[in-house]
């Protein structure tokens, strides 16, 4: 049998597919345009994920009362199936951030809390521009 044929079949469906989603910590790395709820109002926001060595930690920013941005770092994340876990840290103080993930990676629903211990939490959301994976483990095509 003849299986030359098979391979490039294969290799082709691989090439129209793409490359397969990342993995891992890797999978949460991207810039997340969204918004979240600080000093009693909707504000919009960007966070950015990273992994560059195998560890997941970010920066943020989101439009302050006054209209200028404030900026922050994350830190210390957990990652436990599609809900990661981090300490935002900015001028205003540190707290938590959860985020749950979808299951392409492309959008979070989080909330965040000012204290490590939370009480009260507020929202924080964001979504990235990514090809969700369809069912089957291939990735979407979008037009």
């Amino acid at each position: 049998m003849n299986v030359t044929p098979l391979v490039l079949s294969g290799l082709l469906l691989a090439t129209i597919a793409g490359s397969p989603p990342p993995t891992g910590h890797a999978a949460f790395a991207g810039i997340y345009d969204g918004s979240l709820w600080s000093s009693g109002r909707d504000t919009p926001s960007k966070t950015m994920l990273q992994a560059p060595d195998g560890l997941l930690t970010g920066r943020y920013s989101f439009e302050d009362l006054d209209g200028s941005m404030a900026t922050g770092t994350l830190d210390a994340c957990r990652i436990e199936a599609l809900t990661v876990t981090c300490h935002w840290h900015d001028s205003y103080g540190t707290g938590l951030l959860r985020m749950n993930f979808d299951p392409s990676h492309c959008s979070f629903k989080g909330e965040w809390a000012a204290s490590i211990i939370a009480s009260e939490w507020a929202y924080w959301n964001g979504s990235k521009a990514c090809a969700p994976v369809a069912k089957g483990g291939a990735r979407k095509i979008e037009t």
